[in-house]
Formats: structure tokens, C-alpha cells, sequence
């Protein structure tokens, strides 16, 4: 699944980035929405974003290599717009898994 994601970043971004270091991105970012998220994660997925929601890993790749190689433009559009899917998903798991309909993760909205 995470194989995807690095393909769908290489065919939009072209980049030098090392797929490895792409990997090493991925697994971070994963683990820190798990933290986040509080173990409110679906059985049965292998990643945190479910589809709509998974287009995040792909928008963070993109935010990554374009810092990697010091293209700023690209960097603070791509870091926009991981915001904004992050934003999405948080929501989602408040309406979804959330009783109390609290925010209650850091970053959100």
C-alpha cells in the first residue's frame, strides 16, 4: 500500500528522493497520525487514512521532496495542502469515532 503511494508521488513530482527516504517519511507520518488519532483506527486497515482520506500520504510526499530539493513554492503549496487533508481526516474520525464530538487531537482545523 505504501509502494502506491510512492508511485502515485513519482508520476506527479518527479524527484531524486530516494524511495527508502520516502518509506522513512511515510512510517513517521503513519505513526504520529496513530499517536494523534488515540488508537482510533479501523480494524482490518493497513493504514490510518482510509480512502477518500488517503490522498494525505500522497500530499506529504510531495511536501517532503519538495523540501528536500528547496523548491519553497511547491513546498508551501504541498504543505497546504497536507493541511487541508489533515484537517479532512481529523474531522472524519471526530464524526466517526468520537462519542462525544469533541476535538481533542492536537492540530486540528
Amino acid at each position: 500500500m505504501l509502494y502506491d503511494y510512492i508511485a502515485e508521488c513519482d508520476r506527479v513530482f518527479i524527484n531524486t528522493v530516494d524511495y527508502d527516504v520516502k518509506k522513512k517519511w511515510l512510517d513517521r507520518l503513519e505513526s504520529e497520525l496513530r499517536i494523534e488519532l488515540d488508537g482510533h483506527i479501523p480494524k482490518g486497515t493497513e493504514t490510518v487514512a482510509v480512502h477518500p482520506y488517503d490522498d494525505i500520504y500522497v500530499e506529504y510526499l510531495k511536501m517532503k521532496c519538495a523540501e528536500a530539493v528547496g523548491d519553497i513554492n511547491r513546498f508551501n503549496n504541498y504543505l497546504s495542502l497536507f493541511n487541508d487533508r489533515k484537517a479532512k481526516l481529523y474531522a472524519y474520525y471526530v464524526r466517526t469515532y468520537r462519542s462525544d464530538k469533541k476535538v481533542g487531537w492536537s492540530n486540528v482545523l
